[in-house]
């Protein structure tokens, strides 16, 4: 009975060993997993803490981005601003344009009406020149033909006077 117990006692020590055997290999085993999760959680954290950097450079690259982009469409409504108002001044121009275009289309032909009537005026002028030429030339016709007679008659009365004071 005794070497019962002793058998029992040594499978019994030869369990233990093997349980001690098999917790420190799964101890070990452990352990490994561990430092192998250990260095999987630092580079995790490490990639984590890289990809966070990223993402701030990429956050103020997208501020920057939004702000250019609300500064070229503040610009970009600025120059359509111009634009309209530019069209509008261009507009206004070429009425202008158009109306000076017809005032002085309308001067032309005012110019031109007048100096038809200019160059009209002339020739009756020139006509009423050469008539109160000849009026003017028969007139001093006549004044002489008048004082001639005149002068005629004189003399022909003193003659009869001067006669009749004979006779």
């Amino acid at each position: 009975m005794l070497r019962f117990i002793s058998l029992a006692l040594q499978a019994k020590l030869i369990e233990e060993k093997n349980q001690r055997v098999h917790a420190e290999s799964n101890g070990q085993e452990i352990e490994r997993q561990f430092s192998m999760l250990s260095v999987d959680y630092r580079q995790v954290c490490a990639e984590r803490q890289k990809l966070e950097g990223q993402l701030r450079q990429e956050q103020e690259k997208s501020r920057g981005i939004t702000v250019q982009l609300e500064q070229e469409s503040h610009k970009r409504s600025q120059l359509q601003s111009d634009l309209n108002l530019q069209l509008s001044e261009i507009s206004l121009l070429k009425t202008k344009e158009k109306q000076l275009q017809r005032e002085l289309n309308e001067t032309r032909e005012a110019k031109k009406s007048l100096e038809d009537e200019l160059q009209k005026i002339k020739a009756t002028k020139a006509v009423d020149d050469l008539q109160m030429k000849e009026l003017q030339e028969q007139l001093d016709t006549e004044m002489h033909f008048s004082v001639s007679s005149r002068s005629y008659f004189s003399q022909f009365l003193f003659i009869c006077s001067v006669m009749y004071v004979f006779l």
